[in-house]
């Protein structure tokens, strides 16, 4: 038997990443650390709650796939909310901020790795958001 041939599918890619996380992690590396474990807590659950997927979560990173791009986009709400509320607990100069980038497009994945111009574009999107932020540009807000 050959290689496992690549599966291409197209998914809504959550790509979530802490701001700061390196200079926090510098600053307090067990306080960080813990910080982070919960939020990661939160944002798994917040992200099966909309039927998506973590699919990889490197240090202060997350990505997720999901089959609804409207579920996606809900998840990445909720995740701001919950975060921006457990961040209001702590001093400044501990609270770690989150850009996210949701993207629809198509990914590859193989053994259990996505890739693709997808992953590439969700994580575009993540650097180029305000850190905390829950708007996305042409996104209503109201419930």
């Amino acid at each position: 038997m050959g290689p496992e041939k690549p599966i291409r599918k197209l998914v809504a890619i959550l790509c979530a990443g802490a701001e700061g996380y390196s200079r926090l992690m510098g600053k307090d590396e067990a306080a960080t650390l813990q910080t982070f474990k919960g939020y990661r807590q939160a944002m798994c659950s917040l992200i099966e709650k909309h039927q998506g997927r973590v699919v990889d979560s490197p240090g202060g990173s997350l990505l997720a796939m999901f089959d609804s791009a409207a579920e996606a986009v809900q998840c990445a709400i909720e995740i701001q909310e919950q975060l921006r509320a457990l961040n209001e607990v702590l001093p400044e100069a501990g609270r770690i901020p989150l850009r996210i980038g949701v993207h629809l497009g198509e990914v590859t994945e193989e053994e259990g790795k996505v890739r693709g111009d997808g992953v590439h574009v969700a994580a575009l999107l993540e650097g180029m958001a305000d850190a905390g932020a829950s708007a996305f540009p042409g996104v209503s807000m109201a419930r």
